[in-house]
């Protein structure tokens, strides 16, 4: 064979490989972070005290094939305090879902539950999370099947905190200071599904 053509043979066997190759690959998953104000944590009155058993510094949303997952990394996660993680989902239909995490003082265990926006609880047996105050992080992660199986998915944070001096903190992880409870802030982008 000539020398031009093999090497013309070569590459068209290298282009179709690589074809090949990308059609097969995986979906990469979409991941939103977002990093929140320190200090910027609420009281019920509206003050501004820098708690910072619920200050959120970041929040990453990931979604993937099989997943949405969340985690947020506190400026502190007090072993003492009682504390409540919330994940809020708007799915590509137009559905609300939240994810909540919460630790109640003193106790290793923890607890989940995910409701559609009315506040009806959905059954999720998949679904988990964790609460790690030696890396100061809250993990949320729910099946795309609970959610409807989303094609693309906006999400929003916050966290509530009560230390054993008995305020309640609150952050919002896309808000800097302001926080409504009933009205979490979410992205603006839409993660596609990996």
């Amino acid at each position: 064979m000539h020398r031009t053509a093999r090497r013309t043979v070569g590459m068209l066997v290298g282009a179709l490989g690589a074809l090949v190759l990308a059609g097969s690959a995986p979906a990469v998953a979409d991941t939103d972070r977002v990093t929140d104000a320190r200090g910027d944590t609420a009281t019920e009155d509206g003050r501004n005290p820098g708690q910072r058993t619920a200050d959120i510094l970041r929040f990453d949303s990931h979604h993937g094939e099989d997943r949405v997952a969340f985690r947020f990394l506190m400026a502190d996660v007090d072993p003492r305090a009682t504390l409540y993680a919330t994940a809020v989902v708007r799915t590509s239909d137009g559905r609300r879902f939240q994810a909540q995490v919460g630790k109640l003082v003193d106790e290793p265990r923890r607890f989940l539950w995910i409701s559609r926006g009315s506040g009806r609880s959905i059954r999720c047996p998949d679904a988990d999370a964790s609460v790690r105050p030696a890396t100061r992080t809250v993990w949320i992660s729910v099946p795309r099947s609970c959610l409807g199986e989303p094609r693309w998915v906006r999400t929003g944070g916050l966290v509530e905190s009560r230390p054993p001096q008995g305020s309640v903190f609150t952050d919002d992880a896309r808000r800097d200071g302001r926080v409504d409870e009933f009205d979490v802030a979410l992205g603006s982008r839409r993660l596609a599904r990996g």
